[in-house]
């Protein structure tokens, strides 16, 4: 299934630039600004032939799938960017298959439709593989058979800083403009002045990049490190590379330094998969008296050792934020007023909650999961203000000062603080027992019921009064605000639909992450402490989100009460099962 699903989506991304992707009002067609058709199919048709050879020459399941799931990833965020040349072709600034060369309204192709099956395709092969097995864990084998014994080739921990370097670097060429143009009908618009389908389709691409990456340099297996970086890298030259050629064989267009960097992090993750594989070697039996196959540094001091640093930027993360909102966040002429943050109350409890988690990360392992989960309030609660901050910053006169950059750099930190625990994770996971059957008990329908929720808590506003301005996704001017709710919406979602599935200790560090999240998210209605207006208290001053969000915040608590009351009576199953089996 997952093989087929990104052999379909090549040939049918391969195909559709052949075919018109967009008419005029008058029917006729609108081709691109310069024809690289040959270049597109190939681009679209490497990755399957890759995944075949995979599966079929070298007889290597596991990479195979690992570089779809990288696939099927990085074409949710391609869907919606297609998804744009239905909606309105004039706006998806994609010369490399439409370039309007006038006013009027364009209406979609059959090419247009192609793309979109395509991406559809590698989507659904990206979830069959993800189904299919987990790049962090260990091969699977049948109940009963005895443990494989292979060469200790392991996936090098400079792999993963590496690789989060380029994944980091192809992010932000993504997420700029694709190219400068003097051509007045082909405008290039970066990520937050883009139109909606196509920003939220470079932020999810972006996204998704770089977690594929992550989860490759975290996986044990060399080759499936390597297959997924090759994936992604193939991703992001599958969108970055024709707007280089293009832009630069134009003569109306000019060639940007965001797409170039994509391409160049690109083929540094496929140096680096490249050198990953071959540092590998082939696979050798080995007999099991060797005792030289434990690697230099055990997986579970790595493991320590990246928990202790994301606690350490999580507490640095924290600091920032209350030193942010305390501080002064300009700096203005004499003969200007001196405003002041509204939200400091907010800012002040969501750093002590974040400098919390990731002391108690640091003290206790199991609370590692809260803290995956509960960062992203950081960037929730700090986005607002400094997009507010900055969007006064090209006036004269006005200057950021310390607590505007303190408010920037938390979220830095709170970035590296998340890519740190999730390392942390991937060690763990290798050393932890995946033999058992994974649990799916009676947690896992108020999981999904809290899921659901998450969409209209994040998407709509907390207070009618306020009305939809910065509480809400769905406002008008969808810019940075909307993009930190939309980040929220996507952890917290994940972690609801991921938490039945975990092993104990993990799913209720889960329920705890996102109720966390949730608990902010509510008190920024609450007058005093978000400042979202009066009468946000009221019942007629409450907004849907607000509404959606409790709900969400009562199953999520129930839900974290059903696993610790079901895990604590398997731990005493299996204790009296320990017991009689000793007797």
């Amino acid at each position: 299934m997952a093989t087929s699903g990104v052999v379909c989506g090549g040939l049918l991304l391969a195909a559709g630039p052949r075919y018109v992707l967009a008419r005029d009002s008058d029917g006729a067609a609108v081709g691109p600004a310069l024809h690289i058709w040959p270049l597109l199919a190939v681009l679209a048709a490497v990755p399957p032939v890759i995944a075949v050879l995979l599966l079929c020459a070298v007889r290597s399941r596991r990479p195979a799938l690992a570089l779809i799931l990288s696939l099927g990833a990085a074409a949710c965020g391609r869907l919606l960017l297609d998804l744009q040349l239905v909606a309105d072709p004039a706006l998806a600034a994609r010369v490399e298959l439409v370039a309007p060369d006038g006013m009027g309204t364009l209406s979609p192709g059959p090419g247009a439709w192609l793309q979109i099956a395509g991406q559809l395709a590698t989507v659904v092969g990206g979830l069959a593989a993800a189904t299919e097995f987990s790049p962090l864990g260990p091969p699977r084998r049948r109940p009963g058979a005895p443990p494989p014994w292979t060469t200790p080739a392991r996936t090098p921990l400079v792999v993963a800083l590496v690789g989060l370097g380029c994944a980091v670097v192809a992010g932000y060429g993504m997420l700029t403009a694709p190219f400068a143009s003097n051509d007045p009908y082909l405008v290039p618009r970066a990520m937050l002045d883009a139109s909606s389908w196509v920003a939220i389709g470079q932020f999810l691409l972006a996204a998704a990049v770089l977690l594929a990456v992550l989860l490759a340099g975290s996986a044990p297996e060399p080759r499936v490190a390597a297959a997924g970086m090759l994936g992604a890298a193939l991703a992001v030259l599958g969108v970055a590379l024709p707007r280089v050629v293009v832009a630069a064989a134009v003569e109306s267009l000019r060639v940007t330094a965001g797409p170039v960097l994509a391409v160049l992090a690109a083929f540094g993750l496929v140096v680096l998969s490249i050198w990953v594989a071959a540092r590998a070697g082939p696979r050798r039996s080995v007999e099991p008296r060797s005792a030289a196959i434990r690697p230099v540094v055990p997986r579970e001091v790595l493991a320590r050792r990246w928990r202790l640093a994301g606690g350490g930027f999580a507490v640095c993360a924290g600091g920032c934020v209350v030193a942010g909102g305390l501080a002064s966040p300009l700096l203005l002429d004499s003969d200007l007023p001196h405003p002041a943050l509204t939200q400091v109350p907010l800012l002040v409890l969501t750093g002590l909650a974040a400098a919390g988690l990731g002391l108690a990360t640091m003290l206790v392992p199991l609370v590692r999961a809260v803290l995956g989960v509960a960062l992203v309030a950081v960037p929730m609660v700090v986005a607002e203000p400094v997009s507010e901050l900055a969007a006064t910053l090209g006036l004269d006169g006005v200057h950021p000062a310390v607590g505007f950059w303190l408010l920037v750099g938390a979220v830095a930190l709170a970035l590296a603080s998340v890519a740190a625990v999730l390392l942390a994770g991937g060690f763990e996971r290798f050393e932890a027992d995946l033999t058992r059957t994974r649990f799916e008990g009676p947690a896992a329908p108020l999981a999904a019921a809290a899921a659901v929720l998450t969409l209209p808590a994040f998407l709509l506003p907390l207070s009618d009064s306020s009305g939809w301005a910065g509480t809400g996704t769905l406002q008008p001017a969808f810019g940075l605000s909307a993009f930190r709710l939309l980040a929220a919406f996507g952890v917290c979602l994940g972690a609801l639909l991921i938490a039945p599935r975990c092993r104990s200790g993990q799913s209720e560090g889960l329920y705890a992450g996102v109720a966390v999240v949730l608990v902010l998210r509510l008190l920024r209605a609450v007058p005093g402490v978000g400042q979202a207006g009066t009468g946000a208290l009221g019942t007629s001053g409450l907004g849907e989100g607000a509404w959606a969000s409790g709900l969400c915040l009562v199953l999520v608590l129930v839900a974290l009460a059903v696993t610790v009351h079901t895990s604590a009576g398997h731990a005493l199953s299996s204790e009296d099962i320990d017991r009689d089996a000793g007797r």
